[in-house]
């Protein structure tokens, strides 16, 4: 079934509620890395991808360093962080009312944008595994909240993270929560509101900072401790979006070492507090990495007489085995015509004839020690220098 069958219908003049077909209740608008669905009577998780339907009482979960956003039919989205589960469905409401959206969280945090429609409220239900039952809420006129959902310390908690919303829990009285405050269901219990825990502020590297490491050489990201913090979370991404994740890490200390091979990353950090709820990331740093070239000997370039050459690097951080190349073009690996081992960071090649080559180094992983082959042109060595004789010698023994 395509995607575009399953549009909601608008309400009509007379106020027509919305239909959705066959119990539809949302689809995937984009899918990171490993994302997955259970229907409901299955055992087994299926890839699902960008485009996929979801019915009510799917569980869906992402993978580590995956994500996706999901959208309901009835309006509203949610996005899911990795390591996340989730069990989306509708919430019922009184005669004539149009159903909600309604989601479980059984692990990890998800973020909802309540966007009202008309003079409609924009809403979510939020149900715990306890059976606690919160509807949160936003008036049309108001500022579009953004709530976060998570189950992550004792029970779940819902923080707004911008805007306002209002909180209705099931059989008490409402609450409103504005940016910067949450409050936990516990055993099916509502506590009291609290504030998030601040975000910390980055410290090294600088802002848009540009480095040259030497293969194995890692980056030490750091950053400021904030009071009463539990621990942190940190992401290094791809992209200023964060979608693309190359790693997702907690760490109790305020430093964490990444490897950041000829890569444009981006990082941000966030705190835990003491009862393990992550609070906001604090502001994205970009980092520029490149490689730093560890030959020495011949200068690119090089203009050697003789077909014995002698080849020389520095050492990196990681040590290990080093395999020489040479090679007849810039693809070493395509044209070699000398491959070489060694423990030390020299090498001797015997052999090679006059014409033009490249070379360079490599780990024992792969990982070259330059950041682009060395060119070097080899010349016949010759007869060597000629020794004149004068034809005449004038004033022999002058004094």
């Amino acid at each position: 079934m395509g995607l575009a069958a399953c549009r909601k219908e608008e309400a009509g003049a007379q106020g027509a509620l919305p239909t959705l077909p066959d119990g539809l209740v949302a689809s995937c608008a984009w899918a990171s890395g490993e994302v997955e669905v259970r229907r409901p009577g299955s055992v087994y998780w299926e890839p699902v991808g960008t485009g996929a339907l979801f019915r009510e009482g799917d569980w869906l979960r992402t993978g580590e360093l995956s994500q996706a956003r999901v959208e309901f039919f009835l309006g509203g989205g949610l996005d899911l962080e990795p390591g996340t589960v989730v069990v989306v469905g509708l919430s019922p409401r009184g005669d004539g009312e149009q159903p909600e959206p309604m989601l479980t969280v059984e692990l990890g945090s998800v973020r909802s944008v309540l966007s009202p429609k008309g003079d409609r409220e924009g809403a979510v239900s939020i149900e715990t595994s306890e059976g606690a039952r919160v509807r949160i809420a936003a008036r049309p006129g108001e500022q579009t909240p953004v709530v976060r959902i998570s189950r992550e310390g004792e029970g779940t908690a819902i923080a707004v993270t911008e805007g306002g919303a209002r909180l209705q829990p099931e059989g008490a009285q409402q609450r409103t929560l504005v940016a910067g405050q949450l409050i936990e269901l516990v055993a099916g219990a509502v506590g009291e509101s609290a504030s998030l825990i601040d975000f910390p502020k980055s410290l090294s590297p600088g802002i848009d900072a540009r480095l040259r490491l030497a293969p194995g050489e890692r980056v030490e990201l750091r950053w400021v401790a904030v009071s009463g913090a539990g621990g942190y979370r940190v992401q290094v991404a791809r992209d200023l979006s964060f979608r693309q994740l190359v790693r997702d890490e907690r760490t109790e200390g305020t430093r964490l070492a990444i490897g950041c091979d000829g890569a444009e990353l981006a990082w941000r950090v966030a705190a835990r507090d003491s009862k393990g709820r992550t609070g906001e990331y604090g502001f994205a740093r970009r980092l520029f990495c490149g490689r730093e070239d560890l030959l020495i000997a011949p200068a690119d370039g090089a203009t050697h007489k003789g077909g014995q050459v002698d080849f020389s690097w520095r050492e990196p951080p990681a040590g290990g085995r080093f395999q020489l190349v040479v090679a007849s073009g810039r693809d070493l690996e395509a044209s070699a015509v000398v491959r070489q081992w060694s423990v030390r960071e020299s090498a001797r090649v015997d052999g090679l004839r006059p014409g033009e080559y490249y070379w360079g180094v490599f780990l024992e992983t792969g990982e070259p020690l330059f950041a682009e082959p060395r060119r070097l042109v080899v010349q016949r060595s010759g007869a060597g220098p000629k020794i004149r004789s004068p034809s005449e010698i004038s004033n022999w023994g002058a004094r």
